[in-house]
């Protein structure tokens, strides 16, 4: 990391700071000041340009940092926030980065069914669990730095400078207004740390939730304990499970293998499959009856949308909101040199009115894709009254012919709204070519030209069999 030398004018004493920053503080005298570029340039302040259509945002860029504009629609895009776009920046060194995520939109579930964090429903809501601040921060870190990550700690600290505070007043209500109710405000200014391949990585994050019903502290704390104890019975069924399989004693292999009591073929000899190698054992069998029961309430929910076209949300809402996410993360002795950096970052960046024009372009193409979507659905309850048997498949088959005029530089985000509105979801083999299929199988496998899927998990096939990977 590039450092720069100065002299406190004030007292005499020796600073250092990263390059690019803005702002120093003498640690002995207390002395503040303003710094300039080496080019006596002012380090400042820049507008980010999104693909030549004008400035996005205006944001601090330390000097010689790169900027550009990322893309948060796998985890945030929803009814609320069409086109969540972020910032991040890079140290011209690789030593650090920030990064900048925008307002979001979520739902709020209760663990142990079928819904999972960030996932997205026909409505186009959002779904997302409402936890405590320092359990998000810790989620969030999660998924920006990568699951392989180990021991992830958080830890809350004082918004001294009040910015933290004064963005997420401004956003409040906002929130109220889209939510439909009076929030309340949680989240504030926290450092992190976290492991990866035998290296400290430290940061900063600074967030802002505004709840219409603020999380139990206490639930939070029996949901994290009972978390942790679902993954050691769940890595102890997979340990007794894999000596099961090895000895020929797995749930799978004695159904498939049963020849009844007067000794007939059973349905591996019919199938024609080896299964002797076992499978799910008895424990599996009943955590995932468990697991489709508690399932079926949220099943049970997007039947009924369906069946009252709901397509437009008004059975479920949004009830709780994110305003911002800034994350600053480098090396572990590194990263308290960037706090200046950071803080001037989160204060400095402003959404220009281009965001909202591409939010409103993309709120347009969804609502063309909805309206499209139900006159499919109503014709196919027409042709299914018709044909009873095809009733479930012609209902959530939802054709937009307007696809192939949409602009490219929506293409991706407008597939996942039409891969959400339809029910599916999208595999590639390992020659790179693409299939659909049903959002309910967890996993698909391919065979030449036949296929399969899972419900409850994964499943040895054999190895003539591909594992297709979601995309």
């Amino acid at each position: 990391m590039e450092m720069r030398e100065l002299e406190c004018r004030a007292c005499g004493a020796s600073l250092s700071c990263a390059a690019g920053a803005t702002h120093i503080k003498c640690p002995y005298c207390g002395t503040e000041y303003v710094l300039t570029a080496k080019n006596g340039e002012s380090a400042g302040v820049r507008r980010i340009d999104y693909h030549g259509r004008g400035a996005l945002f205006t944001a601090f860029v330390p000097q010689g940092w790169t900027a550009r504009v990322i893309d948060d629609g796998e985890k945030s895009s929803s009814s609320a926030a069409t086109m969540p776009l972020g910032l991040r920046l890079d140290a011209p060194d690789g030593g650090a980065q920030m990064v900048f995520y925008p307002y979001s939109y979520y739902k709020d579930f209760k663990p142990g069914g079928l819904k999972k964090n960030n996932a997205i429903d026909y409505s186009l809501i959002r779904y997302r669990h409402a936890v405590p601040a320092a359990d998000y921060v810790a989620e969030r870190v999660r998924e920006l730095y990568g699951k392989e990550i180990e021991d992830v700690r958080v830890q809350q600290m004082e918004d001294g400078s009040g910015v933290i505070a004064q963005r997420a007043k401004g956003f409040e209500n906002d929130a109220a207004q889209a939510l439909g109710k009076p929030v309340g405000m949680t989240g504030g200014l926290f450092a992190f740390s976290f492991g990866r391949d035998g290296t400290v990585y430290v940061g900063f994050f600074a967030t802002a939730l505004a709840m219409t019903s603020m999380p139990d502290e206490a639930a939070a704390e029996r949901e994290r304990a009972e978390a942790a104890a679902k993954e050691a019975a769940k890595r102890e069924r997979a340990e007794r499970a894999a000596q099961d399989r090895a000895q020929g004693k797995g749930f799978f292999s004695r159904m498939m293998n049963y020849r009844g009591a007067l000794g007939g073929p059973s349905v591996s000899d019919i199938m024609g499959g080896n299964f002797s190698g076992g499978g799910f054992d008895s424990a599996a069998a009943k955590d995932m009856l468990g697991s489709l029961g508690r399932g079926l309430g949220d099943l049970g929910g997007m039947v009924l949308g369906m069946a009252t076209g709901g397509m437009s949300g008004m059975l479920v809402k949004h009830d709780w909101a994110r305003a911002f996410d800034f994350a600053l993360v480098a090396s572990g002795e590194n990263a308290g040199l960037y706090a200046p950096m950071f803080m001037q970052f989160v204060a400095s960046l402003r959404y220009e009115s281009l965001y909202f024009d591409l939010q409103e372009e993309e709120r347009q193409n969804i609502e063309r894709i909805k309206i499209q979507g139900m006159q499919q659905r109503t014709q196919n309850a027409i042709n299914a009254s018709r044909h009873v048997s095809q009733t479930l498949s012609e209902t959530q088959d939802i054709i937009m012919d307007s696809w192939e005029n949409r602009s490219a530089s929506f293409d991706r985000m407008q597939q996942g709204y039409s891969d959400a509105i339809r029910g599916v979801e999208r595999y590639t083999d390992s020659a790179g070519r693409m299939y659909e299929a049903d959002v309910k199988y967890d996993h698909i496998y391919k065979k030449g030209d036949k296929y399969a899927g899972t419900v409850f998990g994964d499943v040895d096939l054999g190895a003539e069999w591909e594992e297709l990977k979601k995309k």
